[in-house]
């Protein structure tokens, strides 16, 4: 299987969902690759994927960070043959958050039936 990754985008509202909505299925939360070490709320905890998705847009940009916050890019890993979504990759552009040296520049959450 060949993947790709991309920058979320607007448009991505529901192959999101349904990537968090398999997790909910098997009991597991998104843990990783929505920038959550940074911002302090996972996916689940915004009200809809937009909200979700203007907060990673600020860290992506470094706009209005806030104290202990670092810049972030979130992406989709995608597969090439039918852009299945099958992971989210998030990259923290600098260890200087809290516990940044344990938790390093890359989380990533894959999709649970794609685990093995």
């Amino acid at each position: 299987m060949e993947l790709y990754a991309r920058n979320v985008t607007i448009f991505d509202k529901k192959i999101v969902d349904d990537f968090v909505k398999e997790h909910y299925d098997a009991n597991e939360t998104v843990v990783a690759g929505d920038c959550s070490i940074i911002t302090g709320r996972g996916y689940s905890d915004y009200e809809d994927f937009y909200d979700w998705y203007k907060d990673i847009e600020k860290l992506d940009q470094e706009e209005q960070l806030k104290k202990g916050q670092v810049g972030c890019s979130s992406y989709l890993v995608l597969t090439k043959e039918d852009d299945k979504l099958i992971g989210l990759l998030d990259i923290r552009h600098s260890l200087a958050y809290e516990h940044g040296n344990v938790y390093g520049h890359i989380g990533v959450d894959i999709r649970p039936k794609q685990k093995k």
